[in-house]
Order: C-alpha cells, then sequence, then structure tokens
C-alpha cells in the first residue's frame, strides 16, 4: 500500500515550511509520496518551495542525508528571511539565526574550528558559522550571487574533514539562496527521486501552477499526478495535525464496511469504505465555544443528506 499526500498551496509563506516539516515527521509505516500544489503564489510562497525542496538536487543513493533535521535548519532559515529580508550583514543574520536556532531545540556550535586534513596531515583550520547537531555545516553569505567558487570552497572543506554535509545559505541576492553540498565516498553522485520507487520510504514533488484557479483546480492538479493507492489532502495552513493521518485512513486500510441506505427506496447494501472524513467537531471538540461554527456545520450537513443518500457505520 502507498499513500498520496496532497498539500494544496496559495499565499502560505509563513506557514508553508513547518506544514510540510509537520507531515515528514508523522511515522507511517507505508511509502508515502508528498505532493505540493502551488496555485499560483504571489506572495513568495513558490519561491520558497523551489529553495526549500529541490528533490533533483538534493537527492542522493541513499536518500537525503540527515533529512529531517536539514528541512528544521531550513525553517530556522526562512524564518529569519521572512522577518529581515535582504540587504542586513552578515552578523545580522548570524545572530538573529542564533536566536532562532536556540528558540527551535536545536544543539548548535558557532564558529568551531576545525582541523583540515591533507593525506592525515593537518594544513588548517576552517571556522564555519554554526554546526548543528554535530552534522551539519551551515555556512552564511551575503553576496548579489552565489556562484561555483563559494559552493566548491565549501565542498573543499568538507573533503578535508569529518563531515559529510553543508548547507550555503545567501541572505543578499533577490531571493534568498540555500544550497546542499554533499562530500560522502560512500554517496556517488546525485539521481532523481522516483516517487513509485521503493528504495525510498518518501518522496517529494511540487506542481506550480501559473495563477490561481481555487482549491479544487489545486487538487484536481494532484489527483492527476498522485501514484499512491490512497490519497490524503492535508491544508498548509496549519489547522489540521498531519499526525492524525494514520488513523483518518484506517477504515479503508482494514476494509471497514459501511450500510448505505436509499432514503427513496429504503434498501440497505453493504460496501467498503472509500472515503473518510476527518471532523473538527469529534473528540475534544466543544461546540459551546464554536456555537455558531457548529450550528453553520450542522445546517450544511442536514441539507446535504437531503441531496445524497445516507452512509451510517
Amino acid at each position: 500500500m502507498t499513500l498520496s499526500i496532497i498539500i494544496p498551496a496559495y499565499n502560505e509563506k509563513d506557514t508553508i515550511v513547518q506544514s510540510v516539516q509537520s507531515v515528514l515527521r508523522v511515522n507511517f509505516p507505508y511509502p508515502y509520496e508528498v505532493i505540493i500544489v502551488d496555485d499560483g503564489s504571489t506572495d513568495g510562497t513558490r519561491e520558497i518551495l523551489k529553495t526549500l525542496i529541490n528533490a533533483d538536487k538534493d537527492a542522493d543513493q541513499r536518500g537525503l542525508l540527515f533529512e529531517e533535521l536539514t528541512y528544521k535548519i531550513r525553517g530556522c532559515v526562512f524564518r529569519v528571511y521572512n522577518k529581515l529580508g535582504s540587504g542586513h550583514k552578515e552578523n545580522v543574520y548570524q545572530k538573529a539565526l542564533e536566536e532562532e536556532l536556540n528558540n527551535s531545540g536545536l544543539n548548535f556550535e558557532k564558529e568551531k574550528s576545525i582541523e583540515v586534513f591533507y593525506r592525515d596531515r593537518n594544513v588548517g583550520i576552517y571556522r564555519p558559522d554554526f554546526i548543528i547537531d554535530g552534522k551539519v555545516i551551515l555556512e552564511l553569505k551575503v553576496l548579489p550571487f552565489m556562484g561555483k567558487n563559494e559552493k566548491r570552497q565549501i565542498w573543499t572543506y568538507l573533503k578535508g574533514s569529518k563531515y559529510k554535509l553543508a548547507l550555503l545559505v545567501n541572505f543578499g541576492s533577490s531571493n534568498l539562496q540555500i544550497k546542499r553540498i554533499v562530500y560522502d565516498t560512500a554517496r556517488k553522485g546525485n539521481i532523481r527521486v522516483n516517487p513509485r520507487s521503493n528504495q525510498r520510504k518518501s518522496a517529494i514533488r511540487i506542481i506550480y501552477k501559473k495563477k490561481n484557479e481555487g482549491k479544487g483546480a489545486a487538487l484536481r492538479r494532484g489527483f492527476e499526478k498522485a501514484t499512491g493507492d490512497i490519497i490524503a489532502i492535508h491544508d498548509a495552513d496549519l489547522e489540521y495535525d498531519p499526525q492524525d493521518l494514520p488513523q483518518l485512513i484506517q477504515p479503508i486500510l482494514k476494509g471497514q464496511k459501511i450500510i448505505r441506505v436509499n432514503p427513496r427506496t429504503n434498501p440497505r447494501k453493504s460496501a467498503p469504505v472509500k472515503v473518510v472524513y476527518g471532523s473538527r467537531f469529534l473528540g475534544d471538540y466543544n461546540p459551546e465555544k464554536h456555537k455558531l461554527h457548529y450550528a453553520g456545520n450542522e445546517l450544511i450537513a442536514f441539507f446535504i443528506s437531503f441531496a445524497i443518500s445516507h452512509y451510517h457505520y
């Protein structure tokens, strides 16, 4: 069984990073893909997506190295950029990012001295801006353009040290740039992420629509590209918790049966569950605190019940 999770997004620059991270933190017991459909965003959401998740460039033969950790780091970087924008000096971004890393609970070392070796001999010292969790080098730049020389320099430092992964961040260009640089003899070359492949438990794809056509159109586009046996929808505004998704699709996985009742002829037929809807009114929800919201949903459900057949477990 495979699962496709579709995330429609329109002007969600403040929540899109956290939303994707929350999905990736779910421990699904089966392979899944995440399809993000940007519905013509104009607030910078698509630029964030292009930088945050570039699966074709970031993936290697054994999957993303330190995947969850790097997503958390990128989230911190984007929060700093969203608040400060471009145009500041490097030490301003460094101090702001230090504060953000602390708030996120990430362990880090600032400007730690790293010995660089050549043929087992110490030939110099390198001091990156941050080392996160003893695994990832985080190097900051404020440049109009970040080219091959900056990336090659970081790659050389990785080659001469014990570290395998660096994130090179440039706050100085018109759009935030984050480059993922890997040096690992066990991970040679890059490959394209194939969401149909069983080599990875998860895969991420992004669809960019040229203009906004509404959530329904975005979902239909996602449905067209989905390859999973089951499709789930998760909004990008953090209104729902993706940790509920495994429980939500259980009736489908278990082949649970429902009784279909036709109000006109009143026959009862048993049929397998094909669609499951989440409800904000179940569990710990208290309708007394949201009376108008609750009444509106009840009214809509009442009229819909007359337009279509009733379903009861």
